[in-house]
């Protein structure tokens, strides 16, 4: 006799876990036929092999793709089998618990669906084995479904004359280069821009290490962090899956027309809700006519440079921008804005800088002083017209944070 008992399980475009049991009738075995050779068995490894050629005979025969042999699958799968053998049952979990999706997720198996048959035959008859599969809704889905694409077979006799077989079933997740998923994502926000008759996305450096940031942190299942102000209005998108076509789905799904600068942060990991590994994506995107948009951006991004021109000539590296202290630079320039004219032109204050420039290349001596510091590693900035002639700004105030 056969028994055997399916679990289906995947990680569907809702990426909502589906599962059940199956459990087809005992179907009776034809008796083993007398002869020279009816002693002559074949071996679970032999036995494997011709399933695993009964099952893609089945596929082909019905226009879909065979399935790859896996040998993590096929480790995996015969693991699975030798304990049901010795504990004498039928199961998914493994003698210590673990479920399928767990126990790929143990050995390091990247995977977008997955699913599980197992079976206790009396019989080593391949063919007989697949019908008894096939016979079962459960167990004839996992079989023919065209998610997958790499199995794992495993057979090991049990006790009485009884084999128990394992059919590891999975949609293969290969991890694509972050570079490559960059420039996947720029695509598509490129293609929504072009739809509204706007140039391509201008990707700027400071942009895409805060969405790198927030996209680990969402993969690390943290808090994620805050969009640091001087950015202006912006909108953040963020979207985890395995299916960088669902991703695509999800930030292209919002009116980009406006939005012509952005940062784009990629990261590839494991969480509860993706065991098999997800892309966890992060698109900044900083609107142009926002009130602090690009031009405040510009402006921030000139003070950045030029600070870091002169840290450049004393060999030291660039400072970073950090939101705490961008934030702490905010605060100087409100102060300066509610205390009225006729406060100093310059001050500064350990790392606390404030000044009053026609340009924006301009450094206080204080400041240069201080960027000479080897320790000093990241940078708060806040600027603002505070003259103007016919929208034209005359004179610029800049606030600088330092920080280590």
């Amino acid at each position: 006799m056969i028994r055997s008992k399916g679990r289906h399980g995947r990680w569907l475009p809702s990426f909502l876990a589906a599962a059940w049991l199956a459990f087809p009738s005992l179907l009776p075995v034809p008796p083993a036929v007398a002869g020279p050779q009816a002693a002559v068995l074949p071996t679970a490894e032999e036995m494997e092999k011709e399933l695993l050629r009964v099952l893609n005979a089945e596929r082909e025969a019905r226009g879909l793709p065979v399935l790859r042999l896996s040998p993590a699958l096929v480790g995996l799968a015969r693991t699975q089998s030798s304990e049901m053998a010795r504990r004498g049952v039928l199961s998914h979990e493994s003698a210590s618990g673990r479920s399928f999706s767990e126990r790929l997720s143990d050995a390091a198996v990247p995977f977008a669906a997955n699913a599980e048959n197992v079976a206790r035959s009396g019989t080593y008859v391949a063919a007989l084995i697949h019908e008894s599969f096939m016979g079962s809704l459960g167990h004839r889905e996992n079989v023919l479904s065209p998610l997958f694409d790499e199995v794992g077979i495993g057979i090991v006799p049990g006790a009485a004359n009884t084999y128990y077989v394992t059919e590891d079933f999975i949609c293969a997740l290969v991890e694509k280069p972050a570079a490559e998923v960059r420039a996947f994502i720029l695509g598509v926000l490129n293609e929504a821009r072009a739809a509204a008759g706007r140039p391509p996305v201008v990707l700027l450096e400071d942009a895409g290490r805060t969405a790198q940031t927030i996209a680990g942190e969402k993969a690390a299942g943290r808090p994620v962090p805050h969009v640091p102000g001087f950015f202006g209005e912006a909108l953040v998108r963020i979207a985890s899956g395995p299916d960088l076509g669902m991703i695509a789905g999800r930030i292209r799904g919002e009116d980009l027309a406006d939005y012509g600068r952005a940062g784009i942060g990629i990261r590839f990991g494991r969480s509860p809700e993706f065991p098999g590994g997800a892309y966890f994506v992060c698109a900044l995107l900083i609107r142009d006519s926002a009130r602090a948009g690009p031009d405040d951006l510009e402006r921030l991004l000139a003070v950045l440079k030029a600070v870091n021109t002169i840290r450049a000539g004393k060999k030291l590296s660039p400072l970073e921008l950090d939101a705490g202290l961008s934030d702490r630079a905010d605060e100087v320039i409100a102060r300066k804005r509610m205390a009225g004219p006729g406060g100093a032109a310059e001050e500064g204050d350990g790392n606390v800088f404030f000044s009053m420039f026609q340009k924006l290349d301009q450094v206080s001596p204080a400041l240069r002083k201080r960027l000479e510091d080897p320790g000093v590693r990241r940078a708060g900035i806040s600027t603002l017209p505070v003259q103007t002639q016919d929208g034209i700004p005359l004179l610029y105030a800049v606030a600088v944070v330092l920080g280590r």
